[in-house]
């Protein structure tokens, strides 16, 4: 008797102390959420407005800004709110409009329509009549074609009143140190070759001349060559993962943003555009792999690096480790949840245990008390005999 009660004990203790365990670790989780806010000073997805979010997590504060990513493709990083945590997404200003540009951290129109993508030849400048009479003229002449280019840089002089010659100064953009070229008479055209490199978004180079008291200056226009959109899974396709690529050599893959959350990219046009998706509103369960599925088809699209068993039961090595493998990782819905669940099971086996140890020791003493009754019954009945 005195062992049962023991081993009750025992029993009862371990199902407190679990039970502490499962109250602490909703607790944790209820304070965690509680602690959460996040706020935008912008309303939310608001791409043309510069916003900042402010995003509480216990006692860490963080600030968030929108920006303009600095490859120059018109792409605005826009931070918002979403469940009391700050989130970043990916936006292409032209999906406003053609007009519009992305300038600091917010998509604004330029006031301008989109430029043919060709490069061509700048106007002649009106001449510029300086205090000594001098005049100054300056053109250019781009070659065609798409990549590296090159541009005839000329320029003339008039009603120069200082001594022949002199030197004038041709610069291809204000960041060239020019080169020098003598002038011998008035309205002399001279001329020098410059190179242009291949830029990916519309760049504007001044080139100038400069000679005996007058400077001028002409623009060379260089337009990127026209982009181009690809899309893998042939577009807002949610049960597929693709590569959303450009021919700027950047790609977006579609990805999980949690195991309910898709974030889907996709070609608007010749631009890469993007939208975070909930996968049940879609016609799925859950996120998996860059792309939405229903558990029941759970085909995967490419191998994983583990072949563990699902048997439930490795779940309740988990609770051990701070980290699972496999495809528990890509099954789970709430891994805090299946950790409470299995430690509810581990503390239902372990009591089982216990009292099917403690009824097999009762059991056992049972008969132990029989077999002493049976023998001394027998001695008692050899002694009468006798």
């Amino acid at each position: 008797m005195k062992n049962q009660k023991t081993l009750l004990i025992i029993s009862i203790s371990i199902l407190f102390l679990l039970s502490f365990i499962v109250i602490g670790s909703l607790s944790a989780n209820a304070a965690t959420s509680s602690s959460s806010k996040c706020s935008d000073s912008d309303g939310g997805l608001n791409y043309v407005v510069k916003g900042t979010v402010r995003a509480i997590n216990g006692t860490n504060v963080t600030y968030s800004t929108d920006y303009c990513l600095p490859w120059g493709d018109n792409t605005l990083g826009e931070y918002y709110c979403s469940n009391g945590i700050a989130r970043e997404q990916y936006y292409t200003c032209e999906n406003l409009g053609p007009n519009y540009i992305c300038t600091n951290g917010r998509c604004a129109t330029n006031g301008t329509t989109n430029q043919t993508p060709t490069r061509f030849k700048s106007p002649t400048n009106p001449p510029i009549r300086m205090v000594n009479t001098t005049t100054c003229n300056i053109w250019a002449v781009p070659s065609q074609g798409i990549g590296p280019f090159t541009s005839n840089i000329s320029a003339r002089f008039g009603n120069v009143t200082d001594q022949f010659p002199f030197t004038a100064t041709l610069k291809c953009n204000s960041n060239d140190a020019g080169i020098g070229i003598p002038v011998w008479l008035n309205d002399q055209i001279i001329s020098r070759l410059c190179n242009y490199p291949q830029v990916n978004i519309q760049t504007i180079f001044t080139a100038s001349a400069s000679g005996a008291g007058a400077t001028c200056t002409t623009s060379v226009f260089d337009n990127p060559r026209p982009q181009t959109c690809v899309d893998t899974d042939g577009g807002r396709n949610y049960g597929v993962r693709g590569i959303t690529y450009t021919n700027y050599t950047q790609n977006y893959t579609d990805t999980c943003q949690d195991n309910l959350k898709l974030r889907e990219y996709w070609c608007s046009g010749n631009y890469v555009a993007n939208e975070i998706v909930i996968c049940r509103n879609v016609g799925f369960k859950k996120c998996s792999l860059g792309r939405c599925i229903n558990p029941s088809n759970p085909t995967l699209t490419e191998p994983q690096t583990s072949t563990k068993s699902r048997f439930f039961l490795w779940g309740l090595l988990d609770i051990f480790r701070g980290k699972v493998t496999g495809n528990a990782v890509m099954d789970r819905q709430n891994p805090q949840e299946t950790n409470i669940f299995n430690w509810l099971v581990l503390g239902v086996i372990l009591v089982a245990g216990i009292m099917l140890y403690n009824k097999r020791q009762s059991t056992s003493t049972t008969e132990v008390k029989e077999r002493r009754s049976e023998t001394s019954k027998s001695r008692s009945q050899r002694s009468r005999r006798r």
